[in-house]
C-alpha cells in the first residue's frame, strides 16, 4: 500500500470523491463483517480460536507454524482499507510544502509506520501469549472475543457517519 501510495493512488483518493467513498465504504463493510462474525462466534459459546482451528482442540491451535501466522497477518494487513485510507490521508500532511516528487518522502514515512506496524504487532502477540499462559477460562475468552468483536462494529458506525 506504501507504494501504491507514493505512485500516485494518493492523489487519486485526494481528488476523486468517488474513489474515497468506494474505499471508505470497504472498508465500513469490512469492519462490519468481522466485528459481527467474532461476535455471533462468542454468542454461540464459541471462541474466535477455535472456529479459526476448526475444532474444539487447541492443540491444533498451537501446532500452527509462526510462518503460517506471519503470512496470515500480511495478508489481512495488506487487504485491510483503514491501511489504506490512512496513507492516503493521513501521511500525505506531513510531506514538505509544494514538493515536486513525493515518492521518496512517502516510501521513508510508509516503512517509518510499517515499523511501528510491526513493533505493536509484536506487543499485541506478547500480550496474546500472556493472556494464553493464564489460563483464561472459557467464559471469559468468550467475553474478551464479544467485547473485541463490538469494538469492531463500534468503528465501523463511526467510519459510516464520519463525514468526509
Amino acid at each position: 500500500m506504501v507504494i501504491a501510495v507514493a505512485a500516485g493512488l494518493g492523489t487519486v483518493l485526494a481528488t476523486s470523491e468517488v474513489a474515497f467513498h468506494v474505499i471508505k465504504w470497504c472498508g465500513v463493510a469490512y469492519l462490519g463483517v468481522l466485528g459481527a462474525r467474532t461476535v455471533l462466534t462468542a454468542v454461540r459459546g464459541e471462541s474466535v480460536r477455535e472456529v479459526r482451528a476448526g475444532s474444539d482442540h487447541t492443540s491444533e491451535v498451537a501446532r500452527v507454524s509462526p510462518w503460517r501466522l506471519a503470512r496470515q497477518e500480511f495478508l489481512v494487513a495488506a487487504t485491510n482499507p483503514k491501511a489504506l485510507i490512512l496513507f492516503t490521508v493521513f501521511l500525505p500532511q506531513f510531506l514538505p510544502p509544494r514538493s515536486s516528487d513525493a515518492t521518496l518522502p512517502l516510501l521513508v514515512l510508509g516503512a517509518a509506520y510499517i515499523a511501528i506496524e510491526f513493533g505493536c504487532a509484536g506487543a499485541y502477540a506478547g500480550l496474546g501469549s500472556r493472556l494464553q499462559s493464564i489460563g483464561l477460562t472459557r467464559r471469559a475468552r468468550r467475553r474478551l472475543d464479544a467485547l473485541t468483536g463490538l469494538a469492531m462494529l463500534a468503528l465501523a458506525g463511526w467510519l459510516a457517519t464520519e463525514n468526509h
